[in-house]
């Protein structure tokens, strides 16, 4: 079935492809017309094909440098099919003659008579009939053909040979380039080569930064002491231990210590040392490794607390310790629960620097010791607030103040009284139109773009973001 489509497509295109080149025999309007076919398929979807190239380049060099060599491949894949489009036209421009052209009687020929027409064919000196022959030397090898017919054949195919090395002597001096001679290699494997040479750059950059990285870490962790057999617990349980003796032994009674990591694998081996050598009754041996868990564990301690003596128990401070041999960044805005209050959250610096970031728009003076808050670390209210006043000036100043000109010109011309009527009510009602709905614009806009409101802990609940 699909080979009688197929049969009954090439008809109906050789019928069209006749139709449209009726100068031309039926296989060079065929090639012609297939020619026409792939050029204006090829002109729409180059553009489209430049612009998809265009953006994957964006997108790559953002999110996925490494992968920015497989736009180069498309590009030279889409050189390469305009080399060969112009080939096809070439094809088209200087038809061959076929033996499509030539008439012979169906009677038999000598084996001779066809063996010299070969020879004779092949034995030609132009580089222009060496399609023509060989379909020639096919086709009579395995024709058959009257003598008289295979004589009319042999001067057919002269004359047409002759025509076509005059019409190629006088459009060029040699012989035609194919489609191969006219790829330029040499731009090819350059922008290949760049290419290669972007991405192996590209690698080495982000292989030296992940190997600066593992030597701060490695740095950061022998001087930690962390490198022992205990691991990161035994700098763990030196950091409470060292914190807790801080503290006057008078006051320690109003001091309550947590421990929260991003990691758990230090557990096992800080179970180990507590038990062995006990800390302070002051250090609560509950280590997390989730904030909104080690939230609502304090929350449950401070209401204990509270039940036991609602007066010391609403006055002892919490201290929720961070340590960290690597830098720690928390993105999401986030908010500590008021009831935790008097709280604490301390950190360790390692090269000048806090080890630990966090995002609380409303922390309160005092809560963070040795701990970076760093507000907006996406850069969202930023490139709100720039996108709303661009918005906003250009809505107001163009839409709002357009809309007030168009209702004066109306009103003045459908009073007759023109711009004395036009100018008075296009300026009186902008002024009172563009200053209302310029806050209300410019807000909507930030709200949209802005960086969320800031979650409490232990919660799903958001405080409302002071602009």
């Amino acid at each position: 079935m699909s080979e009688a489509w197929q049969g009954v497509i090439d008809a109906d295109l050789r019928y069209l492809a006749q139709l449209r080149y009726p100068d031309l025999s039926a296989n060079d309007a065929y090639v012609a017309y297939c020619t026409d076919i792939v050029e204006s398929v090829a002109g729409a979807a180059g553009p489209v094909f430049d612009t998809a190239l265009d953006l994957a380049e964006i997108f790559f060099l953002i999110k996925c440098p490494e992968l920015l060599r497989y736009t180069q491949v498309g590009r030279l894949s889409k050189k390469g099919v305009e080399k060969l489009i112009d080939y096809f036209r070439g094809l088209s421009a200087d038809p061959q003659s076929t033996l499509g052209n030539l008439t012979a009687d169906k009677k038999e020929i000598s084996t001779q008579l066809a063996s010299n027409i070969v020879k004779q064919l092949e034995s030609s000196a132009l580089g222009q009939a060496t399609a023509v022959t060989n379909g020639v030397g096919t086709a009579a090898a395995g024709a058959s053909l009257s003598g008289e017919s295979g004589t009319n054949i042999q001067e057919v195919v002269a004359d047409n040979t002759s025509a076509q090395a005059t019409s190629a002597a006088s459009a060029s001096s040699g012989p035609a380039e194919s489609f191969l001679d006219r790829i330029n290699y040499l731009e090819c494997w350059n922008t290949a080569l760049r290419t290669i040479q972007t991405a192996q750059a590209q690698q080495i950059i982000r292989a030296l930064n992940v190997i600066a990285d593992h030597l701060g870490d490695r740095n950061c962790i022998a001087v930690m002491g962390a490198g022992g057999p205990d691991g990161f617990a035994r700098p763990i349980y030196d950091l409470i231990k060292m914190k807790i003796n801080k503290i006057d032994a008078a006051d320690r009674k109003n001091h309550r210590f947590f421990i929260y990591h991003d990691s758990n694998n230090w557990h096992p081996a800080f179970e180990r040392l507590t038990r062995e050598n006990t800390l302070p009754s002051q250090f609560v041996n509950n280590p997390c490794d989730d904030l909104d868990h080690v939230c609502l564990f304090m929350r449950e301690v401070r209401q204990k607390l509270i039940a036991k003596d609602e007066k010391l128990g609403k006055a002892i401070t919490f201290h929720l310790l961070i340590p960290s041999w690597s830098k720690l960044q928390i993105k999401e805005p986030l908010h500590f629960p008021e009831d935790l209050y008097p709280l604490q959250i301390e950190g360790l610096k390692h090269g000048g620097q806090d080890q630990v970031e966090l995002n609380l728009p409303r922390a309160p003076v005092g809560l963070l010791h040795g701990v970076s808050n760093v507000l907006d670390p996406n850069h969202w209210n930023t490139i709100a607030g720039g996108t709303s006043a661009a918005v906003t000036v250009q809505t107001v100043g163009w839409g709002i103040n357009g809309a007030c000109l168009a209702v004066g010109i109306g009103l003045g011309t459908l009073t007759g009284a023109g711009m004395l009527l036009a100018a008075p009510v296009w300026v009186g009602s902008a002024a009172l139109a563009m200053p209302a709905s310029a806050p209300v614009i410019e807000e909507t806009i930030y709200d949209a773009l802005r960086e969320e409101d800031p979650r409490v802990l232990g919660s799903k609940e958001r405080l409302p973001r002071r602009r």
